[in-house]
């Protein structure tokens, strides 16, 4: 999981080099709803996108 997301995040802070704080923060978001990272779903302890802050279903 960590190593997933950890790509997703180098690739944009590559992608955005010398980007404000602000509008890296915004790529991090998109990604996030998106379903670009991944969490462990606890009822199936498979990796799962995320697509919202809580995760709940």
């Amino acid at each position: 999981m960590d190593i997933e997301n950890d790509r997703v995040g180098l690739e944009i802070g590559t992608r955005m080099k010398g980007a404000s704080e602000v509008d890296l923060q915004m790529e991090v978001l998109k990604a996030l709803f998106s379903g670009k990272l991944v969490y462990i779903d606890k009822k199936t302890n498979r990796l799962a996108p995320t697509r919202s802050l809580t995760m709940a279903p």
